[in-house]
């Protein structure tokens, strides 16, 4: 279930960032705000194709979420919200934006992510409990990782 979230959200941004590359590789700039075209007809296929394929991956992201929404605990939820967040910023970019900011936005999911894959290994029982004392030599090794990944 967490596995096909991040899937999910990794594919739909993935796409995305397709359609972007796609609109500057088969664009030109004529000044500030106006962009024309160069291949209309193939850039038409690939973003009939591609928006296709985003609308899909879309789909089952939101699927993946609504089934987080049926079984997930409080915390990976949280987690999930942020990822989705962390999407719709991606989403929010536009195709007329520079490829830094379409950068910028994928860097913060992608962190967006690694936080809620952290959260689901500590709700998945990955990580031992508080009242699980008699495995000191696992608590000096959880805290030079945390120190570690800080």
């Amino acid at each position: 279930m967490y596995a096909r979230f991040q899937t999910a959200a990794t594919a739909s941004a993935q796409a995305f960032a397709a359609v972007h590359l796609e609109y500057q590789l088969y664009s030109i700039s004529l000044g500030r705000k106006r962009r024309v075209v160069i291949a209309p007809a193939r850039a038409h296929r690939l973003a009939v194709h591609l928006l296709r394929e985003q609308r899909a991956d879309h789909s089952e992201l939101v699927d993946a979420y609504l089934d987080l929404r049926l079984a997930a605990n409080p915390a990976p939820l949280e987690a999930a919200n942020e990822v989705l967040n962390a999407h719709s910023r991606v989403l929010n970019v536009g195709l007329e934006a520079p490829s830094e900011d379409v950068s910028a936005a994928v860097n913060a999911l992608v962190v967006a992510q690694r936080e809620f894959a952290d959260v689901c290994r500590d709700d998945l029982w990955y990580l031992p409990t508080w009242w699980q004392a008699y495995r000191p030599a696992w608590w000096s090794a959880r805290r030079w990782r945390r120190r570690r990944s800080a």
